[in-house]
């Protein structure tokens, strides 16, 4: 009999290590930079690229990249592909407001190297490894589970200076985020439409003007969480339709 594993036996206990070793790691990386006084975007880089390797090592250890999601975008038909526009849509949306007049050369390579390290690690992280584990209970305990453990990381803003409504904010708009991007990957079992978002999505953030009309900011964010729910909803209904076909055909087989 095979000896079944503690991650497979305690898919919830695991992932919250997971998520407790990834929060470590990154903490580490902002303890380093205040002792040794290097910057933190240095620092912070580092601490990412370390996750990544991890990451990558686990992953090809397990020989499972086409279980976390690696798989060619070709195999996906084109109404499938359809579903990651209003994804898209969202995380080119802050352009409105212009690109921001400060950047330099060299912090836009920044930015752009790290965001997608950031990407990578947190989507894999997240969508990949701990979805999987939660998927073992259910696919709404796994779509719930990661999106409340990807929302946890962002609590550590309140730690980089911002304010507490900005960052209970952006902690909730994690959570949401890590809902429907939850979905897509149970849906579509395609992790790289994902990364590509995330990056999008945090290097335009990074890029856009930041001194913005409190109001207008404010309704623009209302109408992107309005346009999300609707987003959410859609996403939902097609998972529910889909576990309700499987089950159809399961019971069909069984009295077949």
């Amino acid at each position: 009999m095979n000896k079944v594993s503690f991650i497979d036996k305690h898919p919830v206990i695991s992932s919250i290590v997971a998520t407790f070793l990834f929060l470590l790691v990154i903490t580490f990386g902002g303890i380093i930079s205040g002792i040794t006084e290097i910057r933190s975007e240095i620092t912070l880089i580092i601490a990412f690229a370390i996750l990544a390797v991890i990451l990558i090592a686990f992953i090809s250890k397990m020989n499972k990249w086409n279980y976390y999601g690696f798989n060619s975008m070709n195999k996906m038909d084109n109404t499938t592909k359809l579903l990651f526009i209003p994804l898209f849509i969202f995380a080119f949306l802050p352009l409105v407001v212009g690109f921001s007049a400060d950047l330099k050369l060299l912090e836009i390579i920044y930015i752009i190297v790290f965001m997608a390290i950031v990407s990578f690690v947190e989507e894999t992280m997240f969508r990949g490894v701990i979805l999987r584990l939660l998927q073992k209970k259910s696919n709404m305990y796994a779509i719930w589970g990661s999106s409340l453990l990807f929302s946890i990381p962002h609590l550590l803003n309140t730690l980089n200076g911002k304010g507490s409504v900005e960052a209970i904010v952006q902690t909730l708009f994690a959570f949401f985020i890590g809902l429907i991007l939850a979905m897509l990957m149970i849906k579509t079992n395609n992790i790289f439409p994902l990364i590509i978002y995330h990056f999008t999505n945090n290097t335009v953030s990074s890029v856009t003007r930041s001194d913005v009309n409190q109001s207008f900011e404010l309704y623009f964010t209302l109408i992107i969480f309005a346009l999300s729910i609707v987003y959410a909803i859609y996403l939902y209904n097609l998972i529910k339709r889909d576990s309700r076909s499987s089950e159809k055909e399961a019971f069909s087989q069984i009295n077949f």
